[in-house]
């Protein structure tokens, strides 16, 4: 079960039983066992009803104890079991262990929280939930819920941001970028980095600038915006940037290669008369961000340019991986050629 689905069932206060929190965005598993806690314990008797456990040193009778224990002056009883490697490996989890998981009262909320996210999926803790339908999956936000998550964030410290330098600062921290390791915990970092710094109400887009972690993937835009203006010094200042960073010419290449499709595309759709919402559909680009900025170059380009742009970087492409010609040099080439 997705996070999604569970978080309405939370808010449909229809949970109960043993659940199992696994997946590799554990700040949203976190604050999930937050709000179950706020939503169905008191707190005025939280020492009474909310039980944390670390299998490290886990007595398998007081887990009985624990679970058995019915709420007291309160909607629910929740317990936690935190580091489950080790609950795996030191106990010997019997039919018993796994009957008792099974029969746990509608009054009581069990969660199996995976926090050190090694408990492998051939295991019989994992494949006891998966059997009853209550492995509950944390992937990583999609463009959307970062988008939410961020604005309460913002909000909570009594900020503001508008929708495309949210966007931006998405981009910026690399998130999203499939070559970098980059999750929930980082991006709050930036955050706070950047209402630390920020002195007005609304965060602007160059404090953005000033107080981000720069991924790779913000010298690539940079570059794609280089030449998209025709500025072939900024474009080469770019490239050397990612060189200078061990960026792959090959993937510095597909890059430029995906933009100017994503462009041609837009521009074949838009003079079909298809709307934003289909053509963004068609391409399948997440970020709002950068599909604003594929559709503002593409309406100032000729298709025909576009064309002949990405028949220059196919033959870049094929004298990378057949000739051995100095290899930056034929980048430095390329973007010379595209900015005239």
């Amino acid at each position: 079960m997705k996070y999604g689905e569970f978080r309405k069932q939370i808010e449909n206060k229809n949970i109960n039983g043993a659940y199992l929190f696994t997946g590799e965005e554990g700040l949203v598993m976190e604050r999930t066992i937050e709000y179950i806690v706020n939503t169905f314990v008191n707190p005025t008797f939280k020492d009474f009803n909310y039980t944390y456990l670390n299998s490290i040193d886990l007595e398998l009778d007081n887990f009985y104890s624990s679970i058995e224990t019915l709420p007291f002056m309160s909607d629910k009883r929740v317990v936690i079991i935190n580091e489950l490697n080790n609950l795996q490996t030191k106990q010997n989890l019997s039919d018993v262990f796994f009957e008792t998981l099974k029969n746990i009262s509608d009054d009581t909320i069990v969660i199996f929280h995976d926090s050190d996210q090694n408990l492998k999926k051939n295991t019989k803790l994992y494949k006891f939930f998966k059997g009853i339908n209550k492995v509950i999956e944390f992937d990583k936000l999609n463009n959307h819920e970062l988008s939410k998550f961020l604005k309460k964030e913002i909000l909570k410290r009594d900020k503001a941001i508008n929708e495309g330098d949210l966007s931006y600062f998405i981009m910026l921290s690399g998130y999203h970028n499939k070559k970098v390791d980059v999750n929930l915990y980082d991006v709050e970092t930036e955050v706070e980095k950047l209402i630390s710094y920020s002195s007005s109400e609304r965060i602007t887009r160059e404090e953005i600038n000033k107080t981000t972690e720069k991924a790779n993937d913000s010298d690539i835009f940079n570059l794609l915006e280089g030449l998209a203006n025709k500025n072939s010094a900024d474009s080469l200042r770019y490239l050397h940037d990612l060189y200078d960073k061990n960026e792959s010419l090959n993937g510095i290449l597909y890059m430029i290669q995906r933009r100017y499709r994503q462009m041609y595309k837009y521009s074949s759709l838009y003079q079909d008369m298809k709307s934003e919402v289909d053509i963004k559909k068609i391409i399948g680009i997440p970020s709002d961000y950068e599909f604003k900025i594929v559709s503002k170059i593409s309406r100032g380009t000729d298709l025909c340019d576009l064309r002949d742009n990405l028949e220059k970087i196919l033959d870049i492409d094929k004298k990378l991986k057949s000739t051995s010609q100095d290899q930056l040099l034929l980048m430095e080439y390329l973007i010379v050629d595209m900015c005239k």
